[in-house]
C-alpha cells in the first residue's frame, strides 16, 4: 500500500473526528495529542534500529536489560544479584525494516543526527501494518476512544489509574499490569494506585523504595526498563516484564509495569515506542487530575476558612449586637435605679434625715435593731406659749404655721450638718455628730442655735404681715455619751439617741425662756473663745441630786470657718453688756 494515500487517509479519518469532537476542547486536545504517534508510525518507520522513542530531556528511550540476549551468551551471571548489569547499555533491539533517514522527527521522538543527508531517491520506510495485534486504524481508533473515556464526565469521581488500566489492558494484550505512582511527600518511595485485573491487588506489593533497584533508570532518566523472560530470578523489587515512565512535561510521575503479556510487547521496537508515547499522554491525564483534585481540595480548604471566618464574623456580630443591648440594659437600669434612689431619697428625707437616708441606701443591711454608744451634741428648741396660740387660731392655720417653722429649722440644721432625731409636738430634737460624724459639734450646735433664732426673726416679719401672731423659742444643748441607732419594733424603726445626756439636754431646754440658748458645761468647754458665754446660776434638774451648771451663748465673738453660715450670722463690734467670753477649751 502507498504510505501517501494511507497517510492522507488518517489524516481524512482524523479530521472527521475533529468534526465530530467539535465544542469537546479537551477530546480536540486529546486526540491531536495522538498525531506525534501517528506521525511517527506513518513517518518515522518506528521499526528502524536508529528510531528511538523520545524522553523528558529530549534523548530516545532505551531498553534496559539484558534484551534479546540470554544470560549463557552474554557471559554474565544470571542469579539474582546481577540484577544491576543487567541495567547495562545493550545493543538496541533488530529492526524489522530499514531506518528512515531523512524522515522529519516529532516533538516526542527526535531521531538522531547523521553526518550527511541520505540520497533524495530513497522511498520512505512503509509504517506497520499493525500495533499491539492490530490494525494500525483500528488500534489508533481504540486508544483514542478510551483517552476520550478517560477525560469525558463519567471519569469523574473513578480514581483515574484504575480506569486507565481496565480500559488500554485489554486493547494492548497486557494480562496483568500495574501503575505506581511517586509518593510526592515522599519521592523515594512508589506507591500502587491501580492494578489489572483488580482481584490481583492484594497479591502485589502497594508500598516501597526504588532507589537502588533496577527501576532507577527508568524514574531517573525516564528509560523504559525490560527484562528477559529467560533470566532466572525475580527482578526485584517487583515482577515486572516490561515498564514504562509515566511523563508529565520533563517530569517523571510514576510507572506503568507490565507483568504478563505476550513477547510480542516487549520484543518488537514498534509496540515499545507506541507503549512510550501512551505513558507519556497518560502521565499527563494523570498528573492533570491530581492537580485538579489539589484545585479542588485548596477550594474546599478556602470554602472551609471563609465558612469558619463567616461563622466567627456572624458570632462577632452577635456577640457587639448582644454587649450594645447589655450596655444599654445596664444604662437604663442604672438610671431606673438612679431615679428609684432619688424618689426614695426623697420620700425618706421627709421621714428621717438626709444622713440617715443616705446611710440606708449604702448599706441596706443597716436597717437592723441596735445602736452604738458615741459622743453626741444634742439639741433641743421648744415654742413657747404654744398653747395659747393654738387656742387663737384655726387649727389648719396651726399647722400651716409649724410647717413653716419646721421647714426652716429643718434647713437651718442640716446646713451645718445636723440630723434631725424627731419632732415632738411644737418641739424638735437634733444631733451633732451621729450618724455623720463631724469635727466640732458643740460649736456646729451654738451656731447653729443662734442662726436658728436669725431666721426666726425673718418668719416673724412674715407673719406680721399676714396678721399672724408671733412665736417664741428656747433652746438647750447638752453634750455627752449616748446610745444612738435604730430602736423600735421589727416592722417599725425610728433613728434615735438615749442616754442621760438626752434627758440633760430636755431639761435645759425646758429652763430656757423665749430667745435663750441655754448649754451644758461639757458643751460650752468645746466652744474655746469663738462665742459670748453668760454664766447663770445653777438649775436643779429632775432627777439630778445636784444643781447643774449652765451657760447662756449670748454673741458670737468670731466666726468659726464654716461656710454654711458666713452670711448668716455677723459678730457684733463691741461685747454684749451681759456677756462675757469664757476661755475654756476641751
Amino acid at each position: 500500500m502507498n504510505p501517501r494515500w494511507l497517510g492522507g487517509a488518517f489524516l481524512a479519518w482524523l479530521g472527521l473526528l475533529t468534526l465530530l469532537w467539535w465544542g469537546h476542547w479537551f477530546s480536540l486536545i486529546l486526540l491531536w495529542a495522538i498525531i506525534p504517534l501517528a506521525g511517527a508510525v506513518l513517518l518515522t518507520g518506528m521499526g528502524a534500529p536508529s528510531a528511538p522513542v523520545a524522553t523528558p530531556s529530549r534523548t530516545p528511550p532505551r531498553a534496559s536489560g539484558n534484551g534479546h540476549k540470554p544470560a549463557e551468551e552474554t557471559g554474565q551471571s544470571s542469579g539474582p544479584g546481577s540484577a544491576g548489569r543487567l541495567l547495562s547499555p545493550t545493543p538496541p533491539i533488530t529492526p524489522t525494516v530499514p531506518p528512515a533517514p531523512a524522515t522529519p522527527a516529532t516533538p516526542l521522538a527526535p531521531p538522531p543526527r547523521s553526518p550527511a543527508p541520505p540520497p533524495a531517491d530513497l522511498p520512505l520506510p512503509a509504517p506497520p501494518a499493525e500495533l499491539f495485534g492490530q490494525p494500525l486504524p483500528r488500534f489508533l481508533e481504540l486508544v483514542i476512544r478510551d483517552l476520550a473515556t478517560l477525560t469525558g464526565p463519567s471519569a469523574a469521581g473513578t480514581p483515574l489509574e484504575e480506569m486507565a488500566l481496565d480500559l488500554l489492558c485489554p486493547h494492548l494484550g497486557i494480562a496483568q499490569g500495574q501503575i505506581y505512582l511517586i509518593d510526592p511527600q515522599k519521592p523515594e518511595f512508589l506507591e500502587l494506585r491501580g492494578c489489572y485485573p483488580k482481584a490481583e491487588w492484594n497479591a502485589k506489593r502497594v508500598r516501597f523504595e526504588w532507589g537502588d533497584t533496577a527501576l532507577a533508570p527508568l524514574l531517573k532518566n525516564g528509560e523504559m526498563v525490560s527484562f528477559w523472560p529467560a533470566r532466572r530470578g525475580e527482578p526485584p523489587p517487583i515482577a515486572i516484564l516490561l515498564a514504562t515512565p509515566l511523563i508529565d512535561g520533563e517530569t517523571v510521575i510514576g510507572l506503568l509495569a507490565i507483568e504478563s503479556a505476550p513477547p510480542i510487547l516487549y520484543q518488537k521496537p514498534d509496540n515499545q515506542a507506541a507503549l512510550f508515547l501512551i505513558g507519556q499522554v497518560l502521565g499527563w491525564m494523570v498528573a492533570e487530575r491530581q492537580r485538579e483534585i489539589a484545585r479542588r481540595a485548596e477550594i474546599y480548604t478556602l470554602k472551609q476558612r471563609i465558612d469558619k471566618l463567616t461563622e466567627y464574623q456572624r458570632k462577632l456580630e452577635h456577640t457587639t449586637e448582644y454587649l450594645d443591648q447589655e450596655y444599654d440594659r445596664q444604662y437604663f437600669e442604672k438610671l431606673g435605679l438612679e431615679k428609684d434612689r432619688a424618689q426614695m431619697f426623697e420620700s425618706f428625707q421627709k421621714f428621717l434625715s438626709p444622713h440617715i437616708v443616705e446611710r440606708i441606701i449604702a448599706d441596706p443591711g443597716s436597717l437592723a435593731l441596735g445602736g452604738q454608744k458615741q459622743p453626741v451634741t444634742i439639741m433641743f428648741a421648744d415654742v413657747r406659749g404654744f398653747t395659747p396660740l393654738s387656742e387663737k387660731l384655726d387649727p389648719s392655720q396651726v399647722v400651716s404655721l409649724l410647717n413653716e417653722y419646721f421647714s426652716a429649722m429643718t434647713e437651718v440644721i442640716l446646713q451645718f450638718q445636723g440630723t434631725i432625731d424627731k419632732f415632738i409636738g411644737d418641739a424638735l430634737m437634733a444631733l451633732f455628730g451621729a450618724p455623720l460624724t463631724v469635727q466640732d459639734p458643740e460649736r456646729r450646735a451654738v451656731f447653729c442655735a443662734m442662726t436658728m433664732l436669725q431666721r426666726l426673726d425673718q418668719l416673724k416679719a412674715g407673719w406680721r404681715k399676714r396678721g399672724w401672731p408671733e412665736i417664741e423659742i428656747g433652746i438647750g444643748l447638752n453634750t455627752g455619751d449616748v446610745t444612738v441607732g435604730l430602736i423600735g419594733s421589727e416592722k417599725i424603726l425610728s433613728y434615735t439617741a438615749i442616754g442621760d445626756a438626752v434627758n440633760i439636754a430636755s431639761r435645759i431646754c425646758s429652763a430656757a425662756r423665749p430667745g435663750q440658748i441655754l448649754l451644758s458645761t461639757t458643751t460650752a468647754a468645746g466652744l474655746g473663745d469663738l462665742v459670748w458665754l453668760e454664766k447663770l446660776d445653777p438649775i436643779p434638774l429632775k432627777g439630778k441630786t445636784q444643781p447643774v451648771e449652765i451657760f447662756q451663748a449670748i454673741a458670737p465673738a468670731q466666726l468659726p470657718g464654716f461656710t454654711e453660715i458666713e452670711a448668716l450670722l455677723t459678730v457684733p463690734t463691741t461685747p454684749p453688756p451681759r456677756g462675757q467670753r469664757r476661755p475654756t477649751s476641751r
